[in-house]
């Protein structure tokens, strides 16, 4: 018995300082917080951008192509622990219902008029509310980590499959903009409502599209379920697995593009999936600097000072992502001859150049503006 005591009196004090430092699990919010300071950055790349931050045309990837399935991913985690106990069926009506409908009016903003014959139903507001339904249907049968890997996987075969399928009809057998399942399907569901920036040929948050982005969302799901097991099992436990899920997705999503191009235009399912594996070693990271384990309470204080900022910004996902890109696109639409966005370029070239200068304020006034926020326990969710 005394054998007995002296492990348990040694094992405990691990394991009760396993949980997060908040109520939350605030791995999500630094992730998310860290992933949001780098996005609106480069939402603040005002003028004359990059190649590598504008979308691949089509096939092809580029460092912008990344951004939203990152975003989706994070939220895949997010669903998980809004999800794992119960389903509120008030609760994701109203959210799907709100994303829908601002999702139509940050569309008409974007485009800087509103035309009820031509304005676009799809979008990634819309796709974000179809993945929250989606999560939470299945969430009354799937609430494990298991169940939500073999979903991922069997998501990413199913598209693969539509697309390889729909490919063979296609002259070369391969998917291009005048030939591939979106052109006929979403063109047939949305006409003039889809999207037009690509010419009509595809619609990368259609119908079709949704698969790889239920894939993604998938996948993060999945990672939220194991960060969520790791409350029980221990936190070496949990970061082993998280890891070996960011290489299991990695290793499927290199696999198929020996069959499929990866690209974002159709979010094709080797894209969907290491896009996935990267946000996942993203919430891996914030894992390690948040739920590691620390003896001393002077440290984890420290610890916690230092993470705020982040989790602040990061519990702001919502308003800092969608608003950020829309100030970004007013400020560049309005202003007369010289757009705002340009006008405050010049007057901040001191910093480092007008590009340099303008994203760094850019940025730092939407950092400000979520750290305000969370300071006064304001939060802005659909």
């Amino acid at each position: 018995m005394p054998a007995l005591d002296a492990t348990r009196t040694v094992s405990r004090p691990l394991r009760e300082k396993t949980p997060p430092l908040v109520g939350r699990v605030g791995s999500l919010d630094v992730a998310r917080g860290s992933f949001m300071i780098v996005s609106t950055g480069f939402a603040g790349v005002v003028l004359d951008r990059p190649e590598w931050l504008n979308h691949a045309r089509w096939l092809g990837l580029t460092v912008y192509d990344f951004i939203f399935p990152l975003f989706v991913t994070l939220s895949g985690i997010g669903l998980a622990f809004a999800y794992r106990r119960s389903v509120s069926v008030a609760v994701t009506a109203r959210r799907v219902v709100v994303l829908l409908v601002v999702g139509l009016v940050y569309n008409a903003l974007m485009a800087g008029v509103f035309d009820p014959a031509t304005l676009r139903y799809t979008g990634t507001l819309q796709a974000y509310a179809v993945l929250v339904l989606v999560s939470a249907l299945l969430h009354v049968r799937f609430k494990t980590s298991g169940a939500w890997a073999v979903i991922t996987l069997l998501l990413g075969l199913v598209y693969t499959v539509v697309l390889l399928g729909y490919a063979r009809s296609c002259p070369g057998a391969a998917l291009t903009p005048e030939c591939n399942p979106s052109l006929a399907l979403d063109s047939w569901l949305f006409g003039p409502h889809m999207y037009s920036g690509g010419t009509r040929g595809h619609d990368p948050e259609g119908v079709v599209a949704l698969l790889g982005v239920l894939t993604t969302a998938s996948a993060g799901t999945t990672a939220g379920h194991l960060a969520l097991d790791a409350r029980e099992h221990g936190w070496s436990w949990g970061l082993g697995r998280l890891l070996a899920w960011t290489l299991a997705l990695a290793v499927v999503g290199a696999a198929l593009t020996q069959v499929l191009e990866p690209f974002k235009r159709l979010w094709t399912p080797p894209f969907a999936l290491m896009a996935a594996s990267l946000a996942v070693l993203l919430f891996a990271i914030a894992y390690i600097v948040i739920d590691r384990p620390v003896r001393n309470a002077a440290v984890g204080r420290i610890r916690s000072a230092l993470v705020w900022p982040l989790q602040g910004v990061g519990r702001q996902s919502l308003l800092v992502y969608f608003g950020s890109r829309l100030t970004a696109a007013l400020l560049q639409r309005h202003g007369g001859e010289v757009p705002y966005a340009q006008q405050w370029a010049e007057r901040l070239a001191f910093l480092g150049g007008p590009q340099v200068g303008f994203a760094l304020v850019f940025t730092s006034a939407w950092v400000a503006l979520a750290m305000l926020l969370h300071a006064a326990k304001i939060y802005v969710h659909a």
